[in-house]
């Protein structure tokens, strides 16, 4: 108990030092002001209309796109052995996440079968994460088109508006490392909800983070024969901060050449 003691106290000054160097306490596992790649790993990720991680529906690696309209849709990366890699941002207190880029390779293993996502305006996702690991990520803007239910379009995914469920938010549907519950239906046939429980991120010893983001929920109103139906998506992330490209000493030299002839032009000129 001592031992234990000590240590809170040690952690507790050390934050009290950092926030009197930055002015802002940083209650974060993320650095502040940096840019992270979220992966999205196969086979322990998954999607699924109902209760994914039991029908075994694992995420996988692939380039599958839709033609809709003459146009292609989808926002997959072929052979990076990842299901989906997505970008953020976090702020000057590491707690807020803004994201950046968004890329989710096709749900391939059940219905809407086909069925591909992206995002147009990456900015609008939002997020959070604590000093425990805890981890909120709404993709806000994410649409969706599946490949055999074409005439329906392009729709969002996913804003849980649908009449036939009991509590609708009527927001896109966040992720978490916390419970997500889908809502009660209340049209015939009723359907308990389901939950899901992810995991807090932790260190994986390299640098970077893992953690599980769930989302439990139900179709939007737009998905018409499948709306209120309730779905589930499981991310097994791993974050890491995106490397930053050194400037070669090359350009270095030539920065500091161009400042020696612009000294010397104007010795001359005086």
């Amino acid at each position: 108990m001592r031992f234990n003691q000590i240590i809170i106290k040690k952690t507790a000054a050390t934050v009290i030092v950092f926030g009197i160097g930055t002015g802002v306490a940083n209650a974060s596992i993320l650095a502040a002001n940096t840019s992270y790649d979220m992966s999205i790993r196969t086979g322990t990720s998954c999607y699924s209309t109902g209760d994914c991680t039991q029908l075994l529906n694992g995420a996988t690696d692939n380039g599958s796109l839709v033609n809709f309209n003459g146009n292609i849709y989808g926002s997959s990366i072929a052979g990076d052995g990842l299901a989906g890699i997505i970008r953020f941002q976090t702020d000057a207190s590491g707690n807020n996440l803004t994201g950046i880029s968004y890329n989710m390779d096709q749900y391939q293993d059940t219905p809407p079968d086909g069925f591909v996502t992206w995002n147009d305006t990456p900015e609008l996702m939002m997020g959070t994460v604590d000093a425990s690991g805890n981890m909120t990520f709404t993709p806000t803007g994410r649409e969706g088109i599946a490949g055999f239910l074409t005439f329906l379009g392009i729709q969002p995914w996913n804003i849980d508006d649908s009449s036939s469920i009991s509590t609708p938010s009527n927001q896109f549907v966040g992720l978490t490392t916390g419970t997500s519950t889908s809502g009660l239906i209340t049209a015939s046939p009723t359907e308990s909800p389901i939950s899901l429980t992810g995991q807090a991120l932790t260190s994986d010893g390299n640098g970077g983070w893992n953690g599980l983001l769930v989302s439990a929920s139900n179709f939007g109103e737009n998905w018409t024969l499948y709306s209120g139906t309730p779905y589930t998506e499981v991310w097994d992330v791993n974050i890491q901060a995106v490397a930053t490209v050194p400037v070669p000493a090359a350009a270095w030299l030539f920065g500091s050449g161009l400042l020696g002839l612009v000294g010397l032009a104007r010795r001359k000129t005086s």
